[in-house]
């Protein structure tokens, strides 16, 4: 594309999609068609539009949005597109894959010699667990760089279970919902290998304890992205301390240090009720070598026991070790 084409594409129709929204009593139709035109556009201008800075991978209820909120407002970090929708992913490299790069390519802003030299990131929390994702992306975007949050697996577990609940997927008590994983999974990931292009819904709302055994997942995405490119948060250590952990991510980026007014708790459930402490303890039990499994690979302590996160000598902030995974 000329620069005259290019600067005519980043501006008034580009500029057209910015903004607050103003859809409160437009018909649904409308708003239809709306999207449609944008997103035509949006592929059609997809040669000017690079792609992500950043993969925030997940896990799941692990703070990953409270994190891509304060990233996106961030000067140095750019939005999806259309602004206007405030969407953290098209999710295309773990549900949307058949679309093609440049639909993928289409939800990132322009970037033309004459724009602004922002970032801009993807952050979809499946993304750690499914399996093809970490081959997609390193092929894809083998420069991005992978942020991962990890939180304390049991709370995560019981966390990731009342959502589903609230969102009327999960039907089963928790502790039956446990007893069930192991059977609703089988043979998911299998499937999911052979054809990546038809989603297992199971595999994504019910894998309570098994998306808690981090390290597995971790060297999947260590496989594909060498480790200077990984960073890993303790997600309780983002909430204690959020300015001290959110500089390292800033840092880790390379965007100019810069801490928002605050730092919300995104789709937190204040009505969540308390695991049974029989069942934690059970839980207890059955995590303890997957978290020592983690602490090997990450080279540290171990970051949860019975009683919750470990005390630390300094926030979980981490890169893996070169020796924790070798880029394929």
């Amino acid at each position: 594309m000329s620069e005259t084409g290019a600067r005519l594409a980043e501006g008034s129709a580009e500029r057209a999609f910015e903004g607050a929204s103003p859809v409160r009593g437009v018909p649904v139709g409308v708003r239809r068609a709306v999207k449609t035109a944008v997103r035509t556009y949006a592929v059609a201008t997809s040669p000017l539009r690079r792609g992500p800075d950043f993969l925030l991978v997940g896990a799941k209820r692990a703070g990953t949005t409270t994190l891509y909120d304060a990233l996106v407002r961030h000067p140095d970090v750019a939005p999806l597109f259309p602004r206007i929708e405030r969407i953290k992913s098209p999710h295309y490299f773990d549900l949307r894959h058949d679309r093609g790069q440049r639909w993928y390519r289409s939800h990132f802003p322009i970037r033309t010699p004459l724009s602004r030299d922002r970032i801009t990131g993807d952050a979809a929390p499946y993304l750690l667990y499914h399996p093809v994702a970490p081959a997609w992306a390193g092929r894809e975007v083998p420069d991005a760089r992978v942020l991962v949050m990890l939180r304390d697996p049991i709370e995560r577990a019981f966390s990731h279970h009342w959502d589903r609940v609230k969102n009327g997927v999960e039907t089963l008590p928790f502790e039956q919902a446990v007893d069930a994983e192991a059977e609703r999974l089988a043979g998911l990931e299998e499937l999911l290998r052979a054809d990546p292009a038809t989603p297992r819904p199971a595999h994504e709302h019910f894998s309570y304890l098994d998306r808690g055994r981090y390290a597995p997942q971790l060297r999947r995405w260590l496989e594909h992205f060498p480790s200077s490119q990984v960073l890993v948060v303790r997600c309780e250590d983002f909430h204690a301390q959020p300015v001290e952990v959110f500089a390292h991510v800033c840092a880790f980026l390379g965007i100019s240090s810069w801490t928002p007014p605050r730092f919300g708790r995104h789709h937190a459930h204040a009505d969540k009720p308390r695991v049974e402490p029989v069942l934690r303890r059970r839980l207890t039990a059955s995590f303890a070598e997957p978290n020592e499994d983690l602490a090997r690979l990450l080279d540290t302590s171990v970051w949860w026991d019975a009683d919750g996160p470990t005390r630390l000598d300094r926030p979980g902030v981490l890169q893996p070790p070169p020796a924790a995974g070798a880029r394929r």
